[in-house]
């Protein structure tokens, strides 16, 4: 009598196992929970099926539990008036995986977004601008006196740097970063940028390449998210501390710095905007067609393509934006090109048919064009999810 009753005993224990393994799978898949472990040290994610998720009723990664957002200054929360242009000629000369249809969630409910930028100040701005959001669940006022996506509506570039740290918070935004002088053509210049909430386990970061300027850095890629005592920046008649580390190139500066941050960014969204001595540029410019520069397998974005394949990060090609003067929608050969090497693109030009009133100055755009440019790169990411 005691053998069937074993054998029903198994074939129980066996149908619970199977149950058990398919609500796992069910609640653990990469559409609704991608990475719930937010330990700083796992650098093993999956860049094909994506590396970010909303948080669903299901995950429940308890948001209550993390710290609640923060409260932007008064007056500087927008009333999101400016909506993305999104008329017919757009549908054009974006591509499927960024066509502007994706809903950007609230900021609690946003998870394991690990992000590296690298480039100008234009890509400085959109970081920043992200970085406000996942913080304050509120995007950056056009109206705003002091304008935290516009340095050079305060005194020095400290004084810029200082305010932003100021309201991201020192504990979530350590910035090293500094100048000597008022402006950004001081000689003595870096802007390294990190925001991070690990609780949510999202970790942001921006080294600004500005042309074939070297870059600069006082801090180790395995300890940039962090607290860090020297993050309030000095006065500006101060001599700055010595760099920790210097690189000239985006090889070396990608190969030795950006891939070893800790953790490891999934995504890296490059571009190196209008700055004279442009190395993609010239990188390029050598050969007689971008097809030839294409088959050659030799120039610089080549080289990146290499480096962020080697370290399994996908690497995202940002275009240039147009200046306010602009209305057309040409690509240069190297935004063509590194749209052709890299993994993936984000097609800037329907920049060209935006009106003057949405800059700044000739170049940069008002806060409500920066989170423009991050609905696009959220619409992108979607798209690589569901790839």
């Amino acid at each position: 009598m005691t053998r069937p009753i074993s054998c029903r005993f198994m074939l129980l224990l066996i149908v619970a196992l199977v149950m058990s393994l398919s609500e796992l799978i069910r609640f653990r898949s990469p559409v609704s929970a991608l990475k719930m472990d937010h330990d700083p040290t796992n650098t093993t994610r999956d860049i094909v099926n994506g590396t970010f998720a909303i948080a669903t009723v299901a995950e429940q990664r308890q948001p209550e539990l993390c710290p609640p957002l923060a409260l932007l200054p008064p007056k500087t929360t927008s009333n999101h008036t400016h909506n993305w242009p999104r008329p017919e000629k757009l549908q054009d000369l974006l591509s499927t995986e960024d066509n502007g249809t994706a809903i950007f969630p609230s900021a609690e409910r946003i998870t394991n977004l690990r992000l590296a930028f690298v480039g100008d100040s234009i890509t400085r701005y959109q970081f920043l601008s992200l970085a406000v959001y996942l913080r304050t669940g509120q995007w950056w006022d056009d109206k705003a006196k002091r304008n935290i996506l516009n340095y050079k509506s305060f005194p020095s570039w400290n004084d810029y740097a200082n305010y932003s740290i100021q309201v991201l918070g020192a504990d979530h935004h350590p910035c090293d970063c500094f100048g000597t002088r008022a402006r950004r053509s001081s000689n003595i210049f870096w802007d390294n940028r990190y925001y991070f909430d690990s609780c949510r386990g999202n970790y942001l970061s921006f080294v600004a390449k500005l042309g074939n300027k070297a870059v600069d850095g006082h801090w180790h890629p395995n300890n940039t998210f962090a607290l860090h005592d020297d993050t309030e920046l000095k006065q500006d008649q101060q001599p700055p501390p010595p760099p920790a580390w210097q690189y000239e190139t985006w090889p070396d500066l990608l190969r030795n710095y950006v891939t070893q941050l800790k953790p490891k960014p999934d995504y890296l969204i490059l571009n190196e905007g209008k700055w004279d001595k442009n190395s993609l540029e010239r990188s390029v410019a050598k050969f007689e067609t971008v097809e030839a520069a294409v088959a050659s397998n030799s120039t610089v974005l080549h080289e990146i393509r290499r480096i962020l394949d080697q370290h399994t990060i996908h690497g995202i090609y940002k275009t240039t934006t147009k200046d306010s003067t602009s209305s057309d929608f040409q690509l240069s050969p190297h935004d063509e090109m590194g749209c052709r090497v890299l993994h993936s693109c984000l097609l800037m030009n329907w920049t060209g048919m935006v009106e003057p009133r949405h800059y700044i100055d000739s170049q940069h755009f008002r806060p409500h064009g920066s989170r423009w440019f991050n609905e696009q790169l959220w619409d992108h990411l979607q798209y690589l999810e569901r790839k």
